[in-house]
């Protein structure tokens, strides 16, 4: 009698769909479109990242920030050096999926908070400027 579960299938694993050799993902706005640009797909990912609360992603808790408790709980500069910790988890966390494509080497970027205080106003601005093969890009927090 021969044993049902030691039979092995050789064409179980075939593809039927073939992958093209370019990076691809969703875009941002649009699940249906795909973004084959690495900066905007980085420059995404950074936004994202920024404006969801840490924990509110089923099944992703660790994505997101804690800017807003960063805000309420501690000093200006207290929270731009946490915000910018983060920042550098997610530049890791890029860096690592990049490479697993195989595209570690067409991009490089950087991720840095600097912080702008007005005395005057008492307003205080949080500035990430994200550096994508020396293009610069900034995004403001007020």
């Amino acid at each position: 009698m021969q044993n049902l579960f030691a039979v092995v299938y050789p064409k179980e694993n075939v593809v039927a769909v073939a992958i093209p050799s370019f990076f691809m993902d969703t875009t941002l706005n649009d699940i249906t479109r795909l973004q084959t640009k690495l900066d905007e797909f980085i420059l995404d990912a950074y936004t994202v990242f920024l404006s969801t609360p840490a924990g509110t992603v089923p099944f992703i808790p660790w994505f997101g920030t804690n800017l807003k408790k960063y805000l309420h709980d501690m000093t200006p500069y207290q929270a731009e050096e946490m915000l910018q910790f983060e920042l550098d988890g997610l530049t890791i966390n890029l860096r690592r999926y990049l490479s697993s494509a195989g595209l570690d080497s067409a991009i490089e970027f950087s991720a840095d908070v600097n912080l702008i205080e007005n005395e005057e106003t008492s307003q205080v601005i949080y500035k990430i400027v994200i550096l994508i093969n020396n293009k610069s890009y900034t995004i403001e927090i007020k």
